[in-house]
């Protein structure tokens, strides 16, 4: 993030690794990609508000599990909710660890 500090940008899309205190995977990037270890979602909230425009948008990808907890974390940064889309999954996919 050093490279863009002093940059701003209207639009921040995130698709944040999803698991907290989930089993993990014995592969190190999948693990870092899925399991937010590395970034917790403060983290990330607080650095999008620090990079957005004043009109600026933050769109994030979510489990439903942590949307009240994201919302309440955004408000400590001063971003909000302002339009939320519910997406649902097939049961027939299967998910790998």
């Amino acid at each position: 993030m050093s490279s863009i500090r002093n940059e701003s940008f209207d639009l921040i899309i995130s698709n944040p690794p999803f698991f907290q205190r989930h089993s993990k995977s014995s592969d190190d990037l999948r693990k870092l990609a899925r399991h937010a270890d590395e970034l917790a979602y403060p983290e990330l909230l607080a650095c999008a508000a620090k990079l957005l425009s004043d009109d600026g948008r933050l769109y994030l990808l979510l489990p439903v599990m942590v949307v009240v907890q994201i919302c309440e974390e955004a408000g400590k940064t001063g971003l909000f909710l302002s339009r939320r889309v519910n997406l649902k999954g097939y049961a027939s996919v299967v998910l790998r660890s």
